[in-house]
């Protein structure tokens, strides 16, 4: 499944979203071996965030600086991952259309 739309619009209803669709495809991408965004839609978010130092209140301890220049999120461990992250993921890559962006600021 593809969530570029989504994070899209998600996004300029909450700038902070790009790091939740960021943190989630990088787990599905890294963990699950799924692409959930494009690469295209990855790297522009990642570097979005970086620009203007956009903040997730339950998100934004993962992510360094050096993961958003490098665009990869690559040095998180599965067990890095909060649950609900996790938990959104598997059942998008399940084909469930119910699940929520997480803090929407």
């Amino acid at each position: 499944m593809n969530l570029d739309n989504q994070a899209r619009a998600a996004y300029k209803q909450s700038p902070s979203s790009a790091v939740y669709f960021v943190v989630l495809a990088s787990y599905a991408y890294y963990c699950q071996y799924e692409s959930l965004l494009s690469d295209d839609v990855f790297d522009k978010m990642t570097k979005l965030i970086l620009d203007k130092n956009i903040r997730h209140s339950k998100l934004s301890h993962l992510i360094t600086d050096d993961d958003l220049r490098a665009g990869s999120l690559f040095r998180l461990r599965a067990t890095d991952y909060p649950d609900f992250i996790i938990d959104q993921a598997e059942k998008i890559l399940r084909g469930a259309s119910n699940y929520v962006v997480q803090e929407l600021e």
